[in-house]
């Protein structure tokens, strides 16, 4: 299966390449988490104390696919309600990443797309 990534540039150098565009192989079998973590190691950059909103690439649809989450110690973490689903039940052709860090926004429960991770994230302190 071959899916389209783009993504938000990060910085001005990195607008000359917007939308960062990106075409990947996958095996159809391949779980959405395991696309996640492709995407953490090979695709998005890695910025300290930030998320990564994975969703699909039809603004209309505005289905959020997954989360990378990336703490202030560099360690990264994915997220996502659909990860032992197969990339080819829940991609139809391909996603588009957003990102949010602190300086960015001041306060992710302003950021509806992150409402979920938010609760996801809390139900895992208790």
């Amino acid at each position: 299966m071959k899916i389209k990534l783009q993504r938000e540039s990060v910085c001005m150098g990195d607008d000359c390449n917007a939308p960062n565009e990106k075409i990947v192989q996958l095996d159809d079998n391949t779980t959405v988490s395991e696309f996640l973590g492709y995407c953490a190691v090979n695709y998005v950059p890695k910025i300290h104390n930030s998320v990564w909103v994975i969703s699909d690439i039809d603004f209309r649809k505005k289905y959020v696919i997954g989360y990378i989450v990336t703490d202030a110690q560099g360690n990264i973490s994915v997220f996502s309600s659909n990860e032992d689903k197969s990339v080819s039940v829940v991609i139809s052709d391909g996603v588009f990443c957003r990102y949010y860090y602190p300086k960015k926004t001041d306060d992710f429960n302003d950021v509806k797309d992150c409402f979920e991770l938010c609760e996801k994230l809390r139900a895992q302190e208790n």
